[in-house]
């Protein structure tokens, strides 16, 4: 069971109209969440659950989501602002990388946590996290639905060697006792700190991103789905494009299939 109760208590002195709610087995957090953003109800809204069947991450891959970890969506009410939506990937991806820390700062230099571009949370290398945002818009806002996953106890043999990268979870890369609601509560809190950076500073957004990113300065192949672009990584653009330096130019990248270390 999910203790919804503390989640509202602690968030609720910081989130108005905040709604959360847990099942134990849902199809997707981010589908239902979706659903309900069609619906003129304000607020923030969290739902979670211990496991997804169908669970989807970028370009429809297939998020696997059993027992043993964090499963949760969020969906957000955002006005519109001269802040490009498309950094809100980011200020996502920050907060879940705060909110893990501030749960245990003593495991902070353990954990070795790092962003990779542009939705993965990284442990000493290893794919820890992952995040999908969707969007709707309407005149005068953006329903945001965040999807968070985070592997805390180690994911079963049958399915982590399905991957083409290699998965590690909270208890293999930490020592310390987690818990869940905790987890949503940190993390939505520095959510709600970062978004507030997003709508006034968003240059703040991408310095802080790019200082904890895992891809900073390194050689790159990154897999698009017209073409491989090699090279150095520079920074990010105004919007969250990723700055790839092959040498005889520099290319700009908003959606990529993969991207690997080169070490060559």
């Amino acid at each position: 069971m999910f203790n919804t109760k503390i989640v509202e208590e602690e968030l609720g002195r910081i989130v108005p109209n905040l709604s959360v709610k847990w099942k134990a087995e849902t199809i997707s957090t981010n589908l239902e969440l979706l659903d309900t953003s069609k619906s003129a109800v304000s607020g923030w809204k969290i739902l979670i659950a211990d496991m997804q069947t169908g669970g989807k991450g970028r370009h429809q891959r297939t998020w696997v989501s059993p027992k043993g970890g964090l499963y949760f969506s969020i969906r957000l009410n955002l006005k519109k602002s001269a802040s490009p939506i498309t950094l809100v990937p980011l200020v996502v991806g920050l907060a879940v990388r705060e909110g893990i820390q501030n749960c245990h700062p003593e495991e902070n230099d353990q954990l070795n946590l790092l962003l990779k571009w542009p939705n993965d949370i990284l442990s000493n290398g290893n794919k820890l996290a992952g995040i999908l945002c969707e969007s709707m818009e309407d005149k005068e806002s953006w329903q945001i639905v965040a999807g968070i996953g985070i592997n805390i106890e180690p994911l079963p043999l049958e399915i982590r060697y399905k991957f083409p990268y290699s998965p590690t979870s909270l208890y293999e890369e930490g020592d310390a006792e987690w818990e869940r609601e905790q987890l949503v509560v940190q993390i939505v809190t520095s959510l709600q700190k970062f978004l507030q950076d997003w709508e006034t500073n968003p240059e703040r957004i991408r310095e802080q991103w790019w200082a904890t990113s895992g891809i900073r300065e390194k050689n790159l192949y990154v897999r698009t789905a017209t073409e491989v672009v090699s090279g150095i990584a520079k920074g990010l653009t105004e919007d969250g494009g990723l700055l790839i330096d092959s040498g005889d130019k520099i290319t700009t990248i908003h959606s990529a299939e993969g991207i690997e270390e080169h070490n060559g």
